[in-house]
């Protein structure tokens, strides 16, 4: 049995695929306990494993509101702070660890743990493709404005596990990634929609993003004098109490999406990587609106 310690932050949909991996490796007799932000507790603890709050990191709550440009700098001090870096390589330390998993988006964190010859594996939760872009271009700048070069952060750890459709990506991955798919929807099975009107499963980003809100309400407003019977998840980002419910549709801050996408007809979603891969992995439809430039 290994000793395993998965770091992560409260991103949105980063934590489902950190859950998976933690699920397969308990299965296989391991070990396997968290570090991360207060507000994914509970989902940690249901899924039946320890875990503990950053104590020198600086808090991280993706509900706050503001414009992009004030959201985009917030994620950039989180993903190059120092203090969760230091937190990670403390807790490391205080359990004997056989192996440090953590959120690509950490990059102080990376870049720190594998400095001191932690060993490390990189949890990259969507794209390859797309996070190698994504370091090349204005977020990468910005994050070296913090001090950190996330492009070397990107590959610094000998192991990098991508659990995004392979479908997903642009390219060829380089020396140490391995694509394992979207674990999260690693026991998916094809929807048999058994009730006489079809199931719309409506989901945006849980984490706060400008305009998401009233996007919700119109897609609300639009679905309600069709046929269907409509199943909305708000996350944490939007206040369920703030929308008017048509009558054809049930509005959650959060459910289980696996059992909706079994007997459902078509996803309303944002394009975040988890919700498409799992109705995908369904074989459900996608309307994708997109809520983030």
């Amino acid at each position: 049995m290994s000793e395993v310690l998965i770091a992560t932050l409260d991103a949105g949909g980063n934590l489902p695929p950190a859950l998976a991996l933690a699920r397969l490796l308990g299965e296989r007799g391991d070990h396997v306990r968290f570090l991360s932000s207060p507000a994914q507790h509970d989902a940690i603890h249901r899924a039946g494993h320890p875990v503990r709050t950053y104590s020198s990191a600086a808090p991280v709550d993706s509900r706050r509101t503001g414009g992009l440009p004030a959201i985009a700098w917030r994620q950039v001090a989180a993903f190059a702070d120092r203090g969760a870096a230091a937190d990670v390589i403390a807790e490391a330390s205080r359990v004997p660890t056989d192996l440090v998993v953590i959120d690509c988006l950490m990059v102080a964190a990376v870049r720190d743990a594998v400095a001191t010859g932690l060993p490390v594996v990189s949890l990259v939760h969507t794209m390859w493709s797309f996070f190698e872009a994504t370091v090349r271009g204005p977020f990468g700048l910005l994050l070296r404005a913090r001090g950190v070069d996330a492009g070397a952060a990107l590959h610094a750890p000998a192991v990098k596990l991508v659990t995004a459709m392979p479908e997903f990506e642009r390219g060829t991955a380089g020396d140490g990634v391995h694509r394992l798919g979207a674990l999260e929807a690693r026991d998916a099975r094809a929807a048999v929609p058994v009730e006489e009107r079809p199931v719309v499963l409506v989901s945006l980003s849980t984490t706060y993003l400008p305009g998401q809100a009233g996007a919700m309400q119109r897609i609300l407003d639009a679905l309600a004098p069709l046929p269907v019977d409509v199943v909305a998840t708000t996350g944490p980002a939007i206040d369920p109490g703030s929308l008017r419910v048509p009558a054809n549709a049930r509005v959650e801050r959060s459910l289980p999406h696996d059992e909706v996408l079994r007997r459902a007809s078509l996803v309303v979603g944002h394009g975040g990587h988890g919700t498409t891969a799992r109705a995908l992995a369904h074989g459900v439809p996608v309307l994708v609106l997109p809520m983030n430039p």
